[in-house]
């Protein structure tokens, strides 16, 4: 049974057959007016789908988004982000943080960077109202926090200020000592830190004290090079100390303090924290001793 119409109908929705655009990278398919489904075109990094009869599509690749079928580019921001160039940044570098816009499909947008109320939280940095971040030179590895403010809207993003340099920070500049230990001892800009002083009278140098391991606090805290001559067996035995694994000791000799050379060793029992040796090169009475102590 025909039913009457139906073929007036019909030409009403028939279309001209689709044509391709195309060129060496991308190629798209221009869908006809009935299109239910639409179609998917893409080359390279970049991808996009389009409908005519449907509602759309949504395609992405990196910060890229196309909503194909949509009348416009359709979104809602709901948040902002914070973007740096590392969660690790050297002490006493600068670097360019950004924002961005995130929205509500999850796609971001950037943010000029001046737009965005920057803020150095907590640690030793600071950031300019364009993003520019400084950090400052440190003693050790350090956290800071910085957020960023539009509106209502605030992200934050925590780094670590890394230590680079051992013996930089302020007052303890370039003085052979590490920062970190003046300042766990001593705190920070404490002229008694010094290499060349000696605040409690132990008769070694900070710098010694450093070297050797010992407290500068404590006055009896020192270094002992103790020597026993046994005239029997024409021997040297020599007791030094405190010890620790993370020095290194070479023992040197002399029988005039002036030509000083290595000692050839036999270690003993000692007790705890001291070394013990036996020169078997001493013949005599007449023969000088010192230590030399480095850090592992």
């Amino acid at each position: 049974m025909r039913i009457p119409g139906a073929a007036y109908l019909l030409s009403l929705l028939s279309v001209a057959p689709t044509q391709a655009a195309e060129s060496a990278h991308y190629r798209i398919e221009h869908q006809g007016a009935s299109a239910a489904a639409g179609g998917k075109a893409q080359g390279g990094s970049y991808q996009n789908v389009g409908t005519a009869g449907e509602t759309g599509g949504i395609s992405q690749t990196g910060s890229y988004l196309s909503k194909g079928g949509f009348a416009g580019q359709i979104y809602r921001d709901v948040s902002i982000g914070i973007s740096s160039p590392g969660t690790v940044l050297s002490e006493g570098t600068i670097h360019q943080f950004h924002a961005w816009l995130v929205c509500d499909d999850s796609s971001r947008l950037p943010l000029d960077a001046s737009s965005v109320q920057w803020q150095a939280t907590s640690g030793p940095v600071s950031i300019s109202p364009g993003g520019v971040l400084s950090t400052f030179t440190v003693y050790s590895d350090q956290a800071a926090v910085v957020s960023a403010r539009q509106g209502e809207r605030q992200d934050t993003i925590q780094i670590i200020v890394r230590n680079a340099s051992s013996d930089d920070y302020g007052f303890y500049a370039a003085d052979g000592i590490d920062d970190l230990w003046q300042v766990q001892y001593f705190g920070e800009n404490n002229p008694d830190a010094g290499p060349d002083r000696d605040p409690f009278g132990s008769g070694h140098s900070n710098y010694f004290k450093f070297i050797a391991g010992l407290d500068p606090l404590d006055p009896m805290s020192r270094f002992t090079i103790k020597t026993a001559y046994d005239a029997a067996q024409g021997r040297m035995r020599l007791d030094i100390g405190p010890c620790f694994e993370s020095r290194n000791y070479q023992i040197m000799a002399s029988e005039d303090l002036k030509i000083w050379q290595p000692v050839s060793l036999q270690t003993l029992p000692a007790e705890a924290n001291e070394k013990a040796f036996v020169d078997f090169q001493s013949t005599r009475r007449k023969r000088y001793y010192r230590v030399e102590i480095s850090i592992r």
